[in-house]
Order: C-alpha cells, then structure tokens, then sequence
C-alpha cells in the first residue's frame, strides 16, 4: 500500500482565504476599520470583546510602542513574534498579565480569520475558492490501495470541514491508537481546548469554535473537571512550551514521526522552510534517519503564488536541497500553488 503524507503550510490555507501570520494583526484591525457591523456585533453579543480589545491595545504599546487607535499606517510584529514573545517571557515568570495578552492575541487570530473566511463567502467566486481543500481530500482519499496522513502547521479549521464534508473521521493524533484519517496538526489547532487541572484535551466542533466564542474565555469548561480550557496554539519559533499540553502534543508529534518514517512520498504545500522552525526540520530529518524503506524517500513542494519570483523559486528549492538527504528524490515545483495540486493531484505528483 502507498503511503502519503501530505504537509499543509500557511500557504494553503491562504488559497482558500485565511490570512497567513504575518497578515494576521493587520487583517484584526482591518475587520474593524473596514466594516464597524463587526466591531459592534461582538460588542453587542459579547461582553468580554471589550476587554480583550483593551488587553491586546495594552499590550501593542506597551511591548512595541504600537498605538491601535492610531489611524496612521504602521508596521505589525508577526503573529509568532508576538505569541513567541509571551511564551518565552510565561516559561520563565507566569503571570496573569502574560496569560491575558496570550488570550487577547489568540482570540484577535480568531477574529481576523473569521473576518477574511467571510469576507470570502461574499465574493462571486467563493464557491470555487472555498472547495480546495474539499478537492484535495476528495481527489487523494477516495483511492483505494493508498494511505493518506495530513499534517498541518495551521490553526484554522479548514482541512477539518473538508474531511468532515467527506464524512471522514479525524484521528488528531492525541494516542497512539486511534481509527480514522491522521491530521496532525503540530502547532494546535483553534478547535483544542486543554484543561489545565486534568491535562485533558477536549476537541470541539467548528460550529463551536466562532471568534465571539473564542472570546469568552469563562465559557469553555472541561467536561471531565469543570475546570477552566486554554486554547492549544503554539507559535512556529525557536522556542516551543509543549510541556504545558502534557503529552497531548507530544504524542501529536509522535503520529507525525510515524507517518513521516513510513511515508513512500511526502507532499510539502504552502510551506517555505522558514529557519525559525527548527521543530519541523528535526521532525523531518529525523524521519529521513529513521526510514527503513528500501525505495528512496521522493518529497514535492508545492509553494507557488501570485507574483513569485525565480530568484525567489531558487532561493527557496537551494534550502529543500540543502537540508535533505542527497538519496532523497526531490520533486520541487515553486510555480504550481496549492489551488492548482489540489485541482488535480495525480498529475503534479507522477
């Protein structure tokens, strides 16, 4: 049986219009300055939005001399400089100050990609858009004789409702065991909510997961204790807190060094290598380490967009050829986007 795992980066949620992070903080403040119907249906409907907006305006001056209400254009950390910033200064000294800008950061995450999904929803085309997810889950997982496994480094639930569009179940990784298609998503997900007291991880449905819930931090209790949920979102840097997830994540990392270690071929989407992610280069070269395969592992990357270069497509294929083994057969395709792989899968993979 052919094993394929199939890597989703930012990029491919960007194809189907989420923001990527560093679009992110721009795309928040956007949602309010473009249309007020948005900033008033959360502070009508949620009494918490109000305090949150405080907390992150707060936290831009104090951290960055950024003032929010600035109408003046202005340059924006990324979102895993900002969430990283925090993670790094909670690990040394926790706070309640740091776990609310945390808070404040995720829930503005939220809301900008709700605010650009539907922004989408309203364009002529959405309807084509929205579907490259669904296609690519219908046109690889309806094959027999072919084991698929998704890995994923993005919050947004978009591989989720394409697989549960297909009636798929959804193995996220949180055992060993476990039945079902493998999304593993390795920085958290906006749908994991993790209890602090019982270490558990509660996953909820999309229709759950809406910025105005997000923002109601009292709201999500854990089934088991009635203790307070923390969402699971881990920003893509240097320094990454698994521990506070328990072995949730681990194991999530484990699923992926499984399916990675196996894999005959291993389809990269929306993903440019970035240095600070060292996490997922380790995962990866020690997958190549670890394969026992006889045939040679073969890797495609598909990363193309509007207005790419070739400086840019070379760029990014020398650091894929510098960091894979020299056995490992590369198939790098910077000029096919994820829309496109996704149209027609077969054809960009033989």
């Amino acid at each position: 049986m052919e094993r394929l795992v199939v890597f989703l980066g930012a990029g491919a949620s960007k194809s189907d219009g989420a923001p990527l992070q560093k679009e992110l903080f721009r795309a928040y403040m956007e949602s309010m300055d473009e249309s007020r119907e948005i900033q008033t249906r959360y502070d009508e409907k949620n009494p918490f939005y109000k305090n949150v907006k405080m907390d992150l305006f707060t936290f831009f001056d104090g951290y960055f001399g950024i003032d929010l209400g600035c109408s003046k254009p202005m340059l924006f950390p990324s979102f895993e400089e900002a969430l990283g910033i925090l993670e790094v200064e909670g690990s040394y000294a926790g706070s309640g100050k740091v776990r609310k800008y945390k808070d404040a950061i995720v829930a503005s995450m939220a809301l900008a990609i709700e605010s650009q999904l539907e922004h989408k929803r309203n364009e002529d085309n959405y309807q084509i858009i929205d579907s490259y997810h669904k296609q690519l889950v219908e046109n690889l997982c309806d094959r027999s004789g072919r084991q698929v496994d998704f890995l994923s480094t993005n919050y947004d639930l978009l591989a989720d409702n394409a697989l549960f569009s297909q009636r798929r179940i959804i193995n996220y990784g949180f055992s060993r065991q476990g039945h079902g298609i493998r999304l593993l998503k390795l920085h958290g997900s906006m749908n994991w909510l993790y209890c602090t007291q019982c270490g558990c991880i509660q996953v909820k449905e999309a229709a759950d997961i809406s910025a105005n819930n997000l923002l109601d931090f009292n709201a999500h209790k854990c089934e088991k204790c009635g203790s307070q949920q923390t969402s699971v979102i881990i920003p893509p840097t240097y320094f990454k807190n698994f521990v506070q997830y328990g072995d949730n994540i681990r194991r999530v990392w484990e699923n992926a060094y499984e399916a990675l270690v196996n894999a005959d071929h291993i389809v990269i989407c929306g993903y440019s290598f970035p240095h600070a992610d060292i996490h997922i280069k380790t995962l990866l070269k020690k997958s190549e380490q670890g394969r026992m395969r006889p045939e040679p592992l073969k890797v495609s990357v598909f990363n193309g967009y509007e207005g790419k270069s070739i400086e840019e497509m070379e760029k990014e294929e020398s650091r894929y050829l510098r960091f894979l083994r020299k056995d490992t057969i590369l198939n790098y395709r910077g000029d096919v986007p994820f829309e496109a792989f996704a149209r027609a899968p077969r054809q960009y993979m033989d």
